[in-house]
């Protein structure tokens, strides 16, 4: 939910009451096909090459244009968010779940251990980069949010 004072400036955004409530709504995007990073963007379901490869395209300029990729019990692409993160220069907040070491047995903690719990997960997700932070979230169960402001890369 958004604050009065985020309110007022969306609505200074976009002029008036309704103009506010159509800016919140396109402040993000839900994205609904399996994430499997910018170059392994997965489309599931049904549909025909043509708009599976539409669909492709449109996930991947959605996370190519945003500021922040979002992964909330994300399952198995939690990795790929992260990484993808880092690899565009995105902030990004993934609260980790599932670790399905039978799917990544070759994930090893800096340490070598095999990453088999998810306190281990998230250990090997912050041993990416030294910006990566985890910090706790106010609620009980999977709690544990891994997180990066990214920070604008210097102009050459």
């Amino acid at each position: 939910a958004l604050t009065s004072r985020q309110r007022r400036w969306l609505r200074k955004q976009r002029g008036g009451r309704e103009g506010g409530r159509a800016a919140s709504r396109a402040c993000f995007a839900h994205l609904r096909a399996p994430f499997g990073g910018v170059g392994g963007v997965g489309v599931g379901g049904i549909i025909s090459e043509e708009e599976r490869q539409r669909a492709r395209l449109l996930l991947a300029e959605h996370v190519r244009t945003c500021s922040t990729l979002v992964g909330l019990h994300a399952d198995e692409p939690t990795e790929a968010i992260v990484d993808t993160a880092l690899r565009l220069n995105k902030s990004f907040a993934v609260v980790p779940c599932c670790v399905f070491h039978h799917l990544w047995p070759s994930r090893r903690t800096a340490d070598g251990r095999e990453v088999k719990t998810t306190p281990q997960l998230v250990r090997y997700l912050c041993e990416k980069d030294p910006s990566i932070r985890c910090a706790t979230l106010p609620f009980q169960g999977r709690n544990q949010v891994v997180f990066r402001h990214a920070q604008p890369r210097a102009q050459a």
